[in-house]
Order: structure tokens, then sequence, then C-alpha cells
């Protein structure tokens, strides 16, 4: 059995690091900056892009990442 869009692009979102709160809360804030006259896919477009800012900006936020050091190394 195959998953929904949405439960997929929410697990994905866990698998990078967001908890299942910090996904709702973008998906309500996605939904609610989006226009009454936007499609599903352009929906779906500006959520993914929320998400992905969203583990950005945590992960920005957790400090340096362990491949900061390799980059440097080059």
């Amino acid at each position: 059995m195959s998953m929904s869009p949405l439960h997929a692009t929410f697990e994905a979102a866990k698998h990078f690091g967001l908890t299942d709160d910090e996904a709702w809360h973008t998906l309500e804030a996605s939904l609610y900056d989006s226009c009454d006259e936007d499609t599903m896919s352009e929906i779906r477009d500006e959520l993914v892009a929320a998400l992905a800012a969203r583990i950005l900006a945590k992960q920005r936020a957790s400090g340096p990442s362990r491949t900061a050091g390799t980059a440097k190394a080059r």
C-alpha cells in the first residue's frame, strides 16, 4: 500500500528533523497564506517549500553541522 502525498511529505520532513507538531504548524501556516485561487499543486509546492525552509532554519539554529569542517579542508 502506498502513502498519500501529504503523508509522504510529512514523513520526509520528520526524517530531516521536524517533529509532527512542527510539520503540522507549517502546514497550517502554508494553508493560511495560500490564496483562494491556488490550485492543489500550487498549495503542495508552497507546503514543500515552507517545510524545507523550516528544516533548514532548524538545522542552522542547532549549530555547525558535522560536514562543516570538510568544506574548509578542500
